[in-house]
This record gives structure tokens, C-alpha cells and sequence, in this order.
């Protein structure tokens, strides 16, 4: 019966799709994990520019195509949470879980 369910019990920390923020972050600073992303969400653009991107600059471009999916009425993704989106789509996530 939920009147004897203590919330205080569960791990209180936030949580991204079952990552913890910390991971969730760790697996953003991640080379491996930027480019899958950049490969699953089809981030506009061509491979030798995205080999000439810094990490926050990939991090900022996948950010803006996850916001255009969160944007876009007809987006399986809309109205869904950018952190949601991101954390999703991504494989390479698994090994910070």
C-alpha cells in the first residue's frame, strides 16, 4: 500500500533516464559519447567539421538539435526535456549507467 512508502528511502538525487546528474554529465564531457550523439540525433553538418569542433562546441550543436526536436510539432521529441533527448538515443550512455 503506498501510505507505507517512504520517499526518504529512494535515492533522492536527481536522475536523467536512470543516470545519475553526475554520470549523466561525465558521459557529456566524453569524446565517444559526443560523437555517437552527434551520429544518432543527424546533427546537421559534415564529419571534417565536427572533427574540428571543441567538446562544448559538439555539446552546443547537439544541444540545438535536440531543441529543434523539441520545437517541432511532428518530432517524437516534442515538448520532451532536451536532457531527456539526450540520454536516450545514445548507446554509448550503457556504460555509465
Amino acid at each position: 500500500m503506498l501510505n507505507n512508502f517512504q520517499l526518504g528511502a529512494i535515492d533522492a538525487k536527481p536522475r536523467v533516464a536512470y543516470l545519475s546528474a553526475e554520470a549523466f554529465g561525465a558521459a557529456l564531457s566524453e569524446a565517444r559519447v559526443l560523437d555517437a550523439l552527434i551520429d544518432q540525433l543527424e546533427v546537421p553538418g559534415k564529419p571534417a567539421h565536427f572533427k574540428a569542433m571543441s567538446p562544448d562546441e559538439k555539446l552546443a550543436a547537439i544541444r540545438r538539435q535536440a531543441a529543434h526536436f523539441q520545437a517541432t510539432p511532428t518530432s517524437l521529441w516534442f515538448k520532451a526535456d532536451v536532457d531527456e533527448i539526450l540520454s536516450h538515443p545514445s548507446r554509448a550512455l550503457k556504460s555509465f549507467r
